[in-house]
């Protein structure tokens, strides 16, 4: 008999916040972290434009995208931004 005692799920969802900075000098930073999110698994839920830069929302352990409203693939993020002329 198990004595496990129950705690939710097992895969118990992870929300992370990843920036990245509009300099020369940190930008990398904030980019190596949200390459290294994203091959972890996680998936970008939501961007926030500030005024220093750009806050990704990433989860970990949600469903699949397609039973995300309004998520966007990462070809979508390149594509918006390719459109916005920021290089």
């Amino acid at each position: 008999m198990s004595n496990k005692k129950y705690d939710g799920p097992e895969n118990t969802p992870v929300i992370k916040f990843v920036d990245v900075l509009f300099d020369r000098e940190k930008y990398k930073i904030g980019q190596d972290e949200l390459n290294k999110s994203l091959s972890q698994g996680y998936r970008i839920q939501r961007e926030y434009q500030t005024a220093a830069g750009v806050v990704y929302s990433l989860t970990l352990g949600m469903t699949v995208s397609e039973e995300i409203i309004g998520q966007k693939t990462i070809e979508e993020y390149c594509e918006s931004s390719n459109l916005g002329g920021a290089q």
